[in-house]
């Protein structure tokens, strides 16, 4: 009996160490499995020779060869393009070459200028113009001042519409445009040496260089006053400009200098900064940082650090002119004979390619590591970016991986890599020595007799274990990175789904969710559950992204559609459908589901709402990979496409897309321009209408929908992706046309274009016309109704005299037949008949 209970004291005492050892074990494990989202911050470095979203806008309108001088965006939304060949100007749909103001200011445009209030001023080597109501209004100047200078900024205008101009002869300040109010400064005046630049700053003050030193003209002041300010860069000024943060920068042929305001002296600030490319001016971007061209492409001033923008990130050429970022944040770009570029979403969007060190173009899968390391799983190997080394390192079937292409991705429990190839299966990644181990060969399939052999795998993914699962056709099976020697266990499937086994997802507490073409099955680590069509699929699922663990999305490759698949805690499945041919790519750390497409992104709220990102926004490629989508710890996300990964910083959170103003940029009735015209009033012959309209953006025009309604002659909008519509012979009215672009998702233009208009009737159709035509018809009833009554009394007439002959004629016969009866037709004497009838009444006669 004392033996009996030592034994059951000792078996008790190992039992709790056991258990003891095992709770540690686990612990230990946890904190491993965890390592990876705290290691991130060791290394989490991206290669900075990202390029970016570049279009070579020259090449849409035979202009790949222009030089570009001068860039400016009106207030409309108009992008005006000086060149050394003419003035453009790019609505969006189309260019617009204005020759009249070759007439003011040469053929050779060298700097274009946005006043205070919006007005676009023009100068060349012959003048100055200012744009009003599409026409150029020359610049007058005095006689005295001479020619313009030769200066790249050689004039400025206040909020006050004064002009300050270099001349040959000094500086000439314009009031107003006035010419009779000109006043010319010149050496008499104190100015020393040629005025070579002209700027006015934020609070309206007039800047300049004459020789070595700068003069200020206060706000609104006529006279100017010398500043106190040294170490002016002894070669020949191009340009002074104050950007967003109140420092003045000067700009010389080869240097760069920044106003030390405390010291009142300019500070060198050029390092590396190659010289300007001719005449080229430095400008602000929306946040108010620098923008210097130069001959060693552009440079951008970004938290006080120079950084330079070339033909490695996508520029045509590095002998850069002169650059803009519009309003929508595009950045303009133009090169010497190089036409324009388009830099699309500089400031959010980036990416690195095959040309950036990548080993394929086609990057399906990213993640990092738990040291931080960026593993790419590319069309033609492997690649990881560690930031301490600041470099790629590629991995092809050289250093022992298996098969050319990698598809999948996992980091284990261990920290071990394990890359997935449909060609060549599973290659596991030692987190150390980078060492690989390709896992050719697995255990009999469970049921099936015979020696082992090579499984086809489908799927790989990490369960919040740590444990590294796969999926072919007739498996699913995990690794225990804790098991030595790794080896494969089969995970028991229902019936249903032997043989189908294809995509699934882990939910972050590890419920898993297994998609084929059975359905959909959810597996908590003890009972298996299947879902159908009849519980709202659309089809066999093709990816699978579990959010919760009653919480999945769908997406399919039979039928376009995503479903939202959540379950109750009564067990009812309740399915939203989402109309969208795309496919779910994961769920950020806002809620957001992420979905990709052969169209770029499009990003599922929680309110609902919908967004979109593609190349118009700067994404590389539109061309998204399914598994591609990794969230940064910094909340930035890396993004596979076929063209490479791209990197994209979300600046701008606003969900909804806004639509477009929208301006008619001509209208045409009969055959005169009326575009600035409030009303006018044609005549009848006149009234063709058509009219151009434009969308007003430059971000990505050509897919935004317009449509128009011609009010007095159709009560409805028409749709259209046209930007021309033509009414032809419209009939005599009242007219007003309607234009809004935009779409159902982004709504409608707030303020639509209108054209009110007039056509006239032809004179037939006018008051007087139809008056005596009223009075003429009046007339005709009337002589037809006198015509007909006289016609029935001429005929009445002719009946009472044919009436009359007759009766007459009647009297005669019957007297003709009594002087008959009273005749012997013998003898011509009177007959017995005669005297029967006469006696009587002559002896009447007689007797009285």
């Amino acid at each position: 009996m004392v033996l009996l209970a030592f034994r059951l004291a000792l078996m008790r005492k190992i039992h709790i160490r056991q258990r003891l050892v095992a709770a540690l074990c686990a612990a230990c494990w946890a904190v491993a499995i965890a390592l990876p989202s705290q290691g991130a911050v060791v290394s989490s470095a991206l290669p900075s020779n990202a390029r970016y979203a570049v279009e070579h806008f020259g090449d849409r309108f035979g202009l790949n060869a222009i030089t570009v001088t001068s860039l400016a965006q009106d207030r409309f939304g108009f992008l005006w393009i000086g060149t050394q060949t003419g003035l453009l100007r790019y609505d969006g749909s189309r260019i617009r070459r204005f020759e009249q103001v070759e007439k003011t200011t040469s053929h050779y445009i060298d700097r274009l200028l946005i006043a205070p209030d919006g007005a676009l001023w023009v100068k060349g080597g012959n003048g100055i113009g200012r744009l009003k109501q599409e026409r150029f209004a020359p610049l007058p100047l005095p006689e005295k001042a001479g020619l313009l200078a030769e200066s790249p900024q050689g004039f400025a205008v206040d909020s006050a519409n004064n002009v300050f101009v270099a001349v040959e002869h000094g500086l000439v300040r314009v009031e107003a445009g006035d010419a009779s109010k000109a006043r010319l400064f010149t050496a008499e005046d104190g100015l020393r040496g040629t005025v070579g630049a002209i700027s006015r700053a934020t609070d309206d003050s007039i800047w300049f260089v004459a020789g070595d030193r700068i003069g200020r003209f206060a706000p609104r002041s006529a006279t100017w006053e010398w500043q106190s300010i040294s170490n002016l860069p002894a070669d020949r000024v191009l340009a002074l400009q104050w950007d967003g943060h109140g420092i003045l920068w000067l700009r010389t042929a080869k240097r760069v200098a920044r106003l030390d305001s405390a010291k009142r002296t300019f500070v060198l600030d050029d390092r590396g900064i190659p010289p300007a490319n001719g005449d080229g001016l430095p400008s602000l971007d929306h946040d108010g940082d620098l923008l210097l061209p130069s001959l060693g492409g552009l440079f951008h001033r970004i938290n006080g650090e120079w950084h330079v923008i070339t033909d490695r990130q996508g520029l045509s050429s590095n002998s850069v002119v002169t650059a803009l970022e519009d309003r929508e944040g595009i950045l303009w770009v133009s090169g010497m004979g190089t036409g324009l570029d388009r830099v699309i979403g500089m400031k959010e969007w980036s990416a690195w390619t095959r040309n950036e060190g990548l080993p394929g173009w086609l990057v399906w899968d990213e993640l990092r590591d738990r040291q931080g390391r960026l593993w790419v799983a590319t069309s033609s190997g492997l690649a990881m970016w560690d930031g301490r080394s600041d470099h790629w390192q590629v991995f092809t079937e050289k250093n022992g991986l298996g098969g050319p292409e990698v598809q999948e991705l996992a980091v284990a429990g261990d920290g071990a890599i394990w890359a997935f190839s449909r060609t060549a299966g599973l290659t596991r990644i030692d987190p150390q020595t980078l060492s690989m181990k390709r896992l050719k060969t697995v255990s009999p399939l469970p049921g099936k007799a015979g020696a082992d052999q090579d499984l086809r795998f489908l799927f790989l993914a990490a369960a919040p274990d740590g444990q590294v699962w796969a999926s072919g056709h007739e498996f699913l099976l995990r690794f225990d990175p804790r098991s030595s020697p790794l080896k494969p266990n089969f995970v028991p499937l229902p019936d249903i789904v032997r043989g189908s086994g294809w995509v699934f997802s882990f939910s972050p507490k590890g419920v898993l969710w297994l998609g084929g073409s059975w359905g959909l099955e959810r597996f908590d680590g003890q009972t298996w559950r299947n879902f159908t069509t009849q519980d709202g699929l659309l089809a066999a699922p093709a990816i699978v992204i579990a959010t919760g663990e009653d919480d999945v999305w769908v997406s399919y490759n039979d039928v376009p559609g995503v479903t939202h698949l959540t379950v109750d805690s009564s067990g009812i499945p309740t399915a939203q459908q989402f109309p969208l041919d795309v496919s779910i790519m994961g769920k950020d750390s806002h809620g957001r589901i992420w979905c990709g497409g052969i169209d770029g992104l499009v990003i599922l709220q929680e309110d609902g709402t919908i967004r979109t990102l593609n190349h118009s926004d700067g994404l590389i490629w539109d061309d998204t990979s399914p598994l591609g989508f990794w969230e940064e710890r910094d909340g930035s996300f890396l993004i596979g496409t076929s063209r490479g990964l791209a990197h994209y910083i979300p600046r701008f959170e606003s969900a909804e897309a806004t639509a477009p103003g929208v301006a008619l940029t001509s209208v045409v009735l009969g055959d005169e321009d009326r575009t600035n015209y409030p009303h006018p009033v044609v005549e009848h012959e006149d009234g063709t209408l058509a009219v151009e309209m434009t969308p007003l953006t430059l971000r990505n025009p050509d897919k935004v929908e317009c449509r128009y309604r011609l009010a007095g002659l159709e009560p409805r909008f028409t749709q259209t992706m046209q930007r021309e519509v033509r009414y032809p012979a419209l009939p005599a009215g009242e007219y007003q046309l309607f234009v809004e672009c935009g779409g159902e998702r982004s709504g409608w233009s707030l303020h639509p274009a209108t054209f009110s208009f007039q056509v006239k009737p032809p004179w037939w159709q006018t008051w007087w016309a139809r008056l005596l035509g009223l009075i003429s018809l009046f007339a005709g009833v009337w002589g037809l109704v006198e015509l007909r009554t006289r016609s029935i009394d001429k005929r009445r007439q002719q009946l009472e005299t044919a009436v009359a002959e007759r009766s007459a004629e009647l009297v005669r016969k019957n007297a003709e037949l009594q002087e008959i009866s009273l005749t012997d037709p013998l003898t011509h004497a009177r007959n017995r008949r005669y005297f029967a009838e006469t006696i009587g009444t002559d002896a009447s006669q007689a007797g009285r």
